[in-house]
């Protein structure tokens, strides 16, 4: 019971203290328990801290590995040879090295979408960069991507499965107005290395292309099929180079969209203006082409009606006339 009480209260004073149980161990104990570690195993715990490395370079433990590694070092500690310093033009080479390397790799980073044949699928592959190997990913079909290669100027990876069971071998490339521009930007890094910094990112940002030629390979009746990858604009919600945070972006986005708004109501305003403009201009017109022939209609029932009083005037005379002549005869009958 002692026993029990006393462990309880080493616990307790070792959380109170905030103390590992490392730190409550002697120095002595502590070597003790390194001296059954390898060499490799001692190396990597100096990595983990101060405390651990101070531990595993002190002589007492490497003592018993002495005669060992005397002759053998490199082989114990699994180390190939060191690389050696490099000189300021092998730095200025490397580094346009590895600048090459990162914009052909940059061309093909990103989400795209897939055409070709009858196939047209948004956001169907996202290519991504670890620093070492390209990572694919195909988000639609169930279709699993593998990567095979890439050489600088074409990726090409598998996909798998899929509701058909059918497999295809994609291999992307660059477009020839962009294969000329890379041309041009590694000879002006050749021959400017270091006056030309900001025009290359200029460059950089100018090279960022928008599609992608597609070869598709169908493995099991070995049919090829020509297509393109055109990039999503997804990315575009990121803020440009000159806006500083993401909250200026979204403003600047915001009085966009507000402008656009305001030209498309003064367009709408105009235009119904213009219409009723029109249609009023059509109604006077109408009215007086109404009030024309009103007054046409009106003027020749006058000439009518002054006609027909000179044809009553006429048939009255002529009635006259004619029963002067019918009394004169009757007279003149009856005189005989």
């Amino acid at each position: 019971m002692d026993i029990i009480m006393k462990e309880n209260l080493y616990c307790y004073n070792s959380k109170k203290r905030n103390l590992t149980i490392c730190e409550e161990l002697p120095y002595d104990i502590l070597l003790y328990i390194l001296s059954y570690l390898t060499p490799i195993e001692l190396c990597c715990l100096s990595r983990v801290c101060y405390s651990f490395r101070v531990l595993a370079e002190d002589d007492w433990i490497w003592r018993g590995f002495y005669p060992m590694i005397r002759f053998n070092f490199c082989y114990h500690f699994q180390l190939n040879e060191f690389p050696k310093l490099l000189n300021t033009q092998q730095c200025k080479q490397v580094y346009i090295q590895e600048l090459q390397t990162i914009k052909s790799v940059s061309q093909f980073i990103g989400t795209w979408h897939e055409q070709w044949c009858d196939v047209q699928v948004l956001n169907s592959t996202k290519v991504s960069f670890n620093g070492l190997n390209f990572i694919v990913e195909y988000t639609k079909n169930k279709f699993e991507a593998e990567f095979i290669s890439f050489n600088g100027q074409s990726l090409k990876f598998k996909l798998t499965g899929g509701d058909s069971g059918w497999s295809f071998i994609y291999t992307l490339t660059l477009n020839n107005n962009q294969n000329n521009n890379q041309h041009k930007l590694n000879n002006n890094n050749n021959n400017n290395n270091s006056s030309n910094g900001m025009k290359i990112q200029q460059d950089d940002q100018n090279l960022q292309q928008d599609s992608l030629q597609l070869h598709v390979l169908r493995i099991h009746d070995n049919i090829e099929f020509t297509g393109m990858f055109t990039s999503s604009k997804s990315e575009s919600n990121s803020p440009p180079p000159h806006f500083r945070n993401k909250n200026n972006y979204k403003l600047f986005l915001m009085k966009q969209e507000i402008q656009q708004l305001q030209q498309i109501s003064s367009t709408t305003i105009t235009s119904s203006s213009n219409e009723i403009f029109n249609t009023n201009n059509n109604n006077n017109d109408n009215n007086n082409n109404n009030n024309n022939n009103s007054h046409d209609n009106n003027n020749n029932n006058n000439n009518n009606n002054n006609n027909n009083n000179n044809n009553n005037n006429n048939n009255n005379n002529n009635n006259n006339s004619n029963s002067s002549c019918d009394s004169r005869r009757h007279t003149r009958i009856y005189a005989y």
